[in-house]
């Protein structure tokens, strides 16, 4: 499995991007860095859009694609939970914040599907695995564990403190590598625990719980506080490393 980086931050500025990561040249996990950092080649190359929850930098980027590829001919899938999927529905791609690409340039053949998939239950899409397990954060909100034949990757988006996606990790056999949300520094407690977010003293907690040798690397880092955050995490959590935005990596067994 290839991943890409395209963005890994919470928070946008010059040299850096809102969280999105490429699978295998035609996936998409979540839509914040997608048209910012991707060609419009490559942009045309995607088939599928993973969404986590319904927050702007984790979505944006589907309204921009849209745009960008409606000449292309065929949809692009956009996949998460039920929930996830009607809150795009109702207040982006709601013809008032963004024209409904679900229904452009027609109903029967639009630039965008909405493909949902349950909780808990793995689904089969072109070659990978993908299976959906809520976490906790302010708004319905599910990580993905995503898997080929000889690895599996586990993304946890946006948490506060969880119990369920760990049980569920702690029982995949080949668990290669686990993203991880590690949003403020550990000054910021309070404001992490009311977004239901993670620092890097949480981040010790959580790790805890997890069972597996899988590498483990720190994701939707706020840009203006990533000194702070890195510094910590070295401190308390050494094996743990901040994802490069573009960096390109093969999750194998």
């Amino acid at each position: 499995m290839e991943l890409k980086a395209l963005g890994c931050h919470s928070s946008r500025f010059p040299g850096n991007h809102l969280c999105s990561f490429l699978i295998n040249g035609s996936f998409v996990l979540d839509a914040g860095g997608i048209v910012s950092t991707l060609t419009l080649d490559e942009q045309i190359k995607i088939k599928h859009i993973l969404i986590t929850h319904s927050h702007l930098d984790h979505v944006k980027d589907i309204a921009f694609i849209a745009d960008n590829i409606r000449h292309r001919g065929g949809a692009v899938d956009i996949i998460s939970i039920k929930a996830v999927l009607n809150l795009i529905s109702a207040h982006l791609l709601n013809n008032k914040l963004w024209p409904d690409f679900t229904k452009i340039p027609d109903p029967a053949s639009p630039v965008l599907k909405y493909h949902p998939i349950p909780l808990n239950s793995p689904v089969e899409i072109d070659g990978l695995t993908i299976r959906a397990v809520k976490v906790n954060h302010v708004v319905p909100t599910v990580a993905y564990f995503v898997s080929d034949e000889k690895a599996t990757v586990l993304f946890t988006s946006d948490m506060g403190p969880s119990y369920e996606i760990w049980e569920e990790a702690n029982r995949v056999e080949n668990l290669k590598a686990v993203f991880i949300d590690v949003t403020f520094p550990n000054a910021m407690q309070n404001i992490a625990d009311l977004s239901k977010h993670l620092t890097p003293q949480k981040l010790k907690e959580e790790l805890k719980k997890l069972k597996s040798s899988a590498a483990v690397y720190a994701y939707h880092i706020k840009a203006q506080h990533e000194k702070e955050i890195v510094k910590e995490m070295a401190k308390c959590c050494p094996a743990v490393r901040a994802v490069n935005e573009g960096e390109v990596m093969i999750i194998s067994g």
